[in-house]
């Protein structure tokens, strides 16, 4: 299933890797869209990625950790906003001259990303859902989703059937080989084995790890 020549450390992604490229291809992006990408971890790096390579015209990055934003420059979006420093919705108006993006993708995971997503979509726009998200969204205001017209849609392969789940891991892997979707430059730490638990606090603590990565000799 694993390309011979792809490097080990970036194989060993491809499940979370297929997961986000699943997404990206699950999204509804046409050529020539706005798109948002709201959250842009490991997963919302992939799906920026896999977004513009399919023919977003504007790719949207949002994060309030800016060097996930200047990642996600480096490999691509064309817009990168920090919501904690400029008004969202304003910095989204001014870009799609007031109407809004074609496609919100949420990655954050909490009930603003969500509101976020809500309130800078179009009209008769695509609202993609990709966080796993557990606890109870509070205060977060829906109507638009009725009165727009959203086409509403859940990401997540995880909740795919089992054929699906293999096929785009191998996919993930062959893009990966490519070119096509950067990973490399996503591992922003390393750690021996020997070292396990740091790394786990490291990736839990640390707001500018986008993905942690052991290194075997």
């Amino acid at each position: 299933m694993v390309p011979r020549d792809l490097n080990p450390v970036i194989a060993y992604q491809g499940e979370p890797a297929g997961c986000a490229i699943y997404a990206g291809l699950q999204s509804g992006v046409e050529l020539g869209d706005t798109v948002a990408v709201v959250g842009v971890g490991f997963a919302g790096q992939i799906i920026a990625q896999a977004v513009k390579k399919m023919g977003a015209w504007k790719v949207i990055v949002a994060d309030i950790v800016d060097c996930k934003l200047e990642l996600a420059k480096s490999l691509g979006a064309d817009v990168a906003v920090n919501p904690r420093k400029e008004d969202f919705v304003e910095r989204i108006l001014q870009e799609t001259n007031g109407v809004g993006v074609d496609v919100a993708i949420e990655v954050g995971g909490t009930t603003e990303t969500v509101q976020m997503c809500t309130d800078i979509l179009k009209h008769g726009g695509i609202l993609g859902m990709y966080s796993w998200i557990m606890d109870p969204l509070e205060h977060l205001y829906i109507d638009r989703w009725h009165d727009d017209g959203f086409d509403i849609r859940t990401l997540a392969l995880m909740h795919r059937i089992r054929h699906d789940r293999i096929w785009y891991i191998k996919q993930a892997s062959s893009l990966m080989e490519r070119g096509i979707i950067q990973v490399e430059p996503l591992i922003t730490h390393y750690f021996p084995l020997e070292e396990a638990q740091k790394a786990f606090e490291v990736a839990g603590d640390d707001d500018t790890v986008c993905k942690v990565a052991f290194k075997f000799d």
